[in-house]
């Protein structure tokens, strides 16, 4: 009875050593596979995030495209600007034999003027402006000069001191 009570422990034991180590492969196993679904969330997680990151490298490059285009354009507004004032200086010295009353008047109908825009005719702006979405096509200047004598005939640029009746066709018997 007694080498059977021994046997019988000796089995316990083994059995105990045995589910021991089940048990830490078991421990193993599910490491493993919490490991492997951490990687799996992880590069699930950063291929979108590469995607923003390349997108965010793409929309900075458009941005500082689009700031140089508007610090060029800035630059050729103050180039407009200050031409603008030249001519309107030379308008004045031109006139300045006149009298002060009539020099006002022309002043006044120089600066309600229509302005007319400025051609470019570079081709490289032009193919540019397909991938531009700020891009202003230029249009006629035939039809554009047009436009812009039509709004000058307007009653608006009309001279106050002419009647409605004779003033209403004088101007446009000049084009």
């Amino acid at each position: 009875m007694r080498k059977l009570n021994r046997l019988f422990k000796l089995k316990i034991q083994y059995q105990k050593t045995i589910n021991q180590e089940e048990l830490k492969i078991v421990r193993v196993a599910r490491s493993i596979y919490f490991q492997e679904y951490l990687e799996q969330n992880e590069q699930d997680l950063l291929q979108p995030l590469d995607a923003f990151k390349q997108l965010k490298l793409k929309s900075q490059e458009e941005v500082a495209e689009i700031k140089r285009i508007i610090e060029k354009l800035r630059d050729e507004h103050e180039f407009i600007i200050q031409d603008d004032k030249g001519i309107e200086k030379q308008f004045k010295k031109d006139f300045a034999d006149i009298d002060v009353v009539t020099l006002g008047e022309l002043v006044k109908l120089y600066k309600r003027r229509p302005k007319l825009l400025k051609q470019k005719t570079q081709t490289s702006e032009q193919t540019s402006s397909s991938s531009n979405p700020f891009h202003v096509k230029h249009e006629d200047v035939d039809r554009l000069f047009l436009e812009a004598m039509t709004e000058l005939d307007s009653e608006v640029h009309m001279p106050e001191i002419c009647d409605q009746e004779p003033g209403s066709g004088s101007w446009r018997h000049g084009r």
